[in-house]
This record gives structure tokens, sequence and C-alpha cells, in this order.
């Protein structure tokens, strides 16, 4: 081996050493600060861009040092001036990439050690094996595949960060879901992982529970819903044992839920008495009976009378808008039984007849609501439930619309469920909505 070519082989392998040297520096770099769930500050922003710089000088120049070197081997020897060029300039480029490091370590050595500095986890959720963290994907159908990362963490910034909820299967492929648990982890937290799992931020809403409750959890959860159901859907379609409502009472967020027997909200039916608290609540109707719709709504609670007007009720059917001969009971928006949403008994409701051309045994034998049910003007937004005996009822909504257009429904006669004695109607809620 010839003594020129004995000092280009050892300068590109002292070349190719210091390369590696970066590239892995680089590789390292790469690996800590683009790992999942990670957000860095800004200082750290700066030390990952400056080492990704490095890597890529390092790469360049390595890059241009072969090609000169492989121009060297060409037998036409006008070639070799350009390729020791070349060469020349890749040491060169590379010489004042380390000087360039070496200033920046003088001026702050903080910043060249991005590749001891790993970045904070960033607000959210993680599979923990030991002190190794790792991003929680939302669903998981086989634990066992996750590499002996058997528990999650939760972490987030702020102390109002939503609760987060753990849905686990007993079998994989999120199968069983009716005997599926949920459990409820604040921020900091950890729980177990069944052998599948799903996850979601916890949110203001009502949820279907099929089995018991533990807290504000429960067996065979559903997720928070916050709109009515016409029909709950076959996986808790005459199912629903239990209900949890979640709210925020921050946003002036409240639920609650009346569940039907009868798909179909318009119907009259069997139905549940309203559940208004938060937390878990059973989900009561007739021993025969089980819940194939839900009303959910939600509840204006702090400023009730910016609902509406109230509801007024009827003798008639259509009230005095289009017969003047129906006595009226009006409940306003401060009646306390709208703003703190008590049950109004239909024989207190006792109609005026002041300016009704009416006659006097009309008047005698219609005194209240519960006498003779005809209609009702909801003068905004409200929900309107009319209970009779046995759990049946009835529900109306309405934003200003007036008389209700269903009040044939509550003619002359005690409204009944069809094919059934319900009886007379007996209680009343006007809940004011939003």
């Amino acid at each position: 081996m010839t003594k020129k070519i004995k000092n280009q082989y050892i300068l590109f392998s002292a070349f190719l050493i210091i390369f590696m040297f970066l590239g892995a520096s680089f590789v390292y770099a790469m690996e800590v600060n683009l790992g999942l769930g990670e957000s860095p500050d800004l200082p750290k922003y700066v030390s990952f861009i400056f080492s990704w710089a490095i890597g890529i000088a390092g790469t360049l120049s390595l890059i241009s040092f072969v090609i000169g070197a492989i121009g060297l081997i060409n037998p036409n020897v006008e070639a070799h001036g350009d390729a020791k060029d070349r060469m020349k300039g890749a040491v060169l480029g590379l010489v004042l990439t380390m000087v360039s490091v070496l200033i920046i370590d003088t001026i702050n050595p903080e910043i060249k050690n991005f590749v001891l500095d790993e970045l904070e986890p960033m607000p959210g959720v993680f599979l923990m094996k030991g002190n190794e963290l790792k991003q929680a994907r939302e669903t998981c159908d086989d634990t066992s595949k996750l590499d002996g990362f058997t528990t999650l963490k939760y972490t987030c910034s702020k102390d109002d960060s939503p609760a987060l909820l753990v849905w686990k299967y007993g079998n994989k492929d999120f199968k069983d879901f009716e005997t599926s648990q949920v459990t409820r982890v604040e921020c900091g937290g950890t729980s177990s992982l069944g052998s599948s799992y799903k996850l979601a931020f916890e949110k203001p809403g009502v949820h279907y529970c099929l089995g018991g409750c533990t807290g504000n959890t429960c067996t065979g959860m559903s997720e928070a819903y916050s709109s009515s159901h016409d029909n709950v859907g076959t996986n808790f379609a005459g199912k629903i044992k239990n209900v949890v409502i979640v709210n925020s009472p921050e946003n002036n967020q409240y639920y609650g839920v009346i569940f039907h027997k009868v798909p179909g909200l318009e119907n009259g039916g069997i139905c549940s008495d309203p559940i208004l608290e938060k937390g878990c609540s059973p989900v009561k109707m007739t021993a025969t009976a089980t819940a194939t719709a839900a009303d959910i709504f939600q509840i204006n609670r702090k400023t009730p009378e910016t609902s509406g007007d109230g509801v007024t009720f009827f003798s008639e059917p259509f009230g005095e808008k289009r017969d003047s001969t129906a006595g009226f009971y009006p409940v306003p928006n401060n009646d306390k039984r709208i703003q703190e949403i008590n049950a109004i008994s239909t024989k207190e409701m006792k109609f005026v007849y002041e300016g009704v051309n009416q006659n006097n045994e009309y008047i005698k034998k219609n005194k209240t609501f519960k006498d003779k049910p005809g209609s009702m003007d909801i003068k905004g937004d409200y929900l309107v439930a009319l209970y009779s005996n046995n759990f049946w009822c009835q529900t109306f909504s309405g934003i200003n619309e007036g008389i209700n257009e269903n009040a044939d429904d509550l003619g002359a006669q005690p409204v009944t469920a069809p094919g059934s004695g319900a009886g007379a109607l007996t209680t009343v809620y006007i809940i004011p909505t939003q």
C-alpha cells in the first residue's frame, strides 16, 4: 500500500468514526425529542434543532467526502484535483461544525447536553412499565401485546382537567361489554388494564348502565349522552338498570333523564320518574317495564327564570286561543316548583274562570287540571312531564311553541295509556331547560 493511499485510508477511517459519533448522537436526540406524548418548551426545541443540524452537517460532510474518495479512484488523473478539493471541503465543513459545537459549549454547555436531557411527558395518558412510559392509544384490543406495559398513568397540567374513564374488558377484542368495568382516574392517578380497554375523558352527560354502580361509574357503562334517544339501541334496550349523571356546574351544565318503555318520545306510556341528581341512580319503573327510549335534557339550574315565561294549563283542547270557554291555570317562571323542579299535584292546579264564558255546572265539575286536562301553553324552553297512576306519562317540550299540538290527546276525558287503565293525571313536572 503506497503512503498516499495509506494516508487517505487513515483520513477516511477517522472521518467515518467522527460521523458515527455524530450520527449516534443525532439518532438518540431524535428518539428523545420526538418521543410520543412530549411537549417541550422553547429551550428544548432549540436543543433539538441544534442536534438535528449537527447530524445533518455530519451526514452531508460524509457524503461529500465519499464522493471525493471515489473520484480519486477514477483513472482520469485530471479528475483527481476536483476530488481532492471536494474531500478538503468535506473535512473543512466537519471541522467548522466541531468548532461551532465548541463555541456553543463555551457560551452555554447545556445546549449540547440534548442527548442526556429527556423531555418531560406531555399532559396525557401513558402506559407504564417500571419507570418507562409510552403514549397510550385510545383503544387496545389485546393488552398482552403491550410488552409488559400493564399500568396506565394519567398526567395533566391543570388541576381542573377532566377525569379519565377506563373501560376494562375481561376478554380481548372488547368482548363481554355487559360485564366490563369502568375505572375513573383523576389527574395524576393510575389504573390497571383489562384484557382489552377503551379510554375517554369524562364529559357532562348521561351514562346508561347495564349493572351496578361503584361511585360514579358502573358495569356495562355507555358513553356520556347529551341528547335524547327515540330508541336507546339493542345494547341497552330493556337492559338499563342504573344511570350515571355527570354535571359541570362551572359551565352551568346539569343533566337529567326520563326513560320510556315505548320507543318514540312523542308517545305516551310507562316512564321512570325524572332522574335529576348527579352520580349513580337506579332506573325505577314498573316490574314489567324496561327502558327503550330516553328524554335527555340539560337543566337550567342557575337562571331558570331565563328559560321562558312558564306554562299555562287549560281545561279544553287548544285552550283560550281556540276556545274562550276554557278554564286556565298559570305556572309563572318565578314559581318555586319550576325553579326547584318539584312535582305539582294536579288536584292543586285549580282553574281560573274569570272572564271565561262558561256555565256554573261546568265550573263546579271541572275545578282542577286533574278533573279536566285539556291542553297547555309552553311559553319557553321547558320539558313538561305529565304523570298518572302506575308510572304512565307523556312528555312535551317547546320553545315558545304556544298551544301544544298534541292537546287533542288531552281531551275531555282523563289521559289514559293506550289499552290500559292508567287513570287520571296525578302529577306534573315543569323542568326549565336550555
